[in-house]
């Protein structure tokens, strides 16, 4: 039995994580749950997407995740932190920056109009998620899941619904997967062999131009040829 991905709020105010996480995960753990997938752990402060929402952005926050990856690993099960940015779907409220995205069309659950990223922009928050998973990899899990579900940063590169752009990260399905892939190549590059690599997607977004099983199926076949 695997446990997933699920917001609790228990991270301290600046990102770190403390007791609380720590002791809720290992509970679980104790109680005989093979793996576990943290809650979305942020790669960079613009994309934060709760108020305490645990970081990884930082090498301050290392001492943190080691402590919450050795609570788990205790009690035999396999520890994986899902990384997220929150994309066009936070507010500056929470962030205190404007929302970016690949295309500068507001969130429907925010509505707060997003900037639209530069090339240097993108490449520089693929190395942001890189760097989160090699902190995670220092720390001592076993893997990460790069959330690319329900409307985040990740999951607005995919979907047309989300994505307009031209140039190389819009346009057809390589395209629009090349954000994702270049966070995996170099994740791939940077971190130990065995250390794990999942992927979340929506597989059915049921919004127009969003994705559909067909498309997913090619994105699952082409993320899996990268590792």
């Amino acid at each position: 039995m695997i446990v997933p991905a699920m917001a609790t709020h228990f991270a301290e105010p600046d990102g770190s994580i403390g007791e609380s996480l720590g002791a809720y995960l290992e509970a679980r753990a104790e109680g005989g749950f093979a793996a576990f997938v943290t809650e979305n752990i942020g790669v960079d402060p613009g994309g934060k997407v709760m108020a305490r929402m645990a970081m990884a952005n930082d090498d301050r926050y290392i001492p943190g995740l080691l402590r919450l990856a050795a609570r788990i690993k205790h009690h035999g099960a396999v520890a994986i932190g899902q990384i997220n940015h929150g994309g066009r779907q936070t507010t500056s409220k929470i962030t205190g920056a404007q929302p970016v995205a690949p295309s500068p069309l507001p969130c429907p659950l925010t509505r707060e109009m997003p900037r639209e990223l530069s090339v240097s922009e993108i490449q520089r928050l693929q190395d942001a998620y890189a760097a989160a998973a090699v902190r995670l990899d220092r720390a001592g899990f076993d893997g990460v899941e790069l959330h690319s579900a329900h409307g985040y940063l990740a999951a607005e590169f995919l979907s047309r619904y989300s994505n307009r752009r031209t140039d190389e990260f819009g346009g057809d399905l390589d395209s629009r997967l090349r954000f994702l892939s270049g966070i995996i190549e170099r994740i791939r590059a940077q971190t130990n062999p065995d250390f794990l690599v999942f992927v979340r997607i929506s597989v059915e977004e049921f919004v127009p131009d969003g994705l559909n099983t067909d498309e997913s199926i090619l994105i699952g076949q082409r993320l899996a040829r990268k590792g």
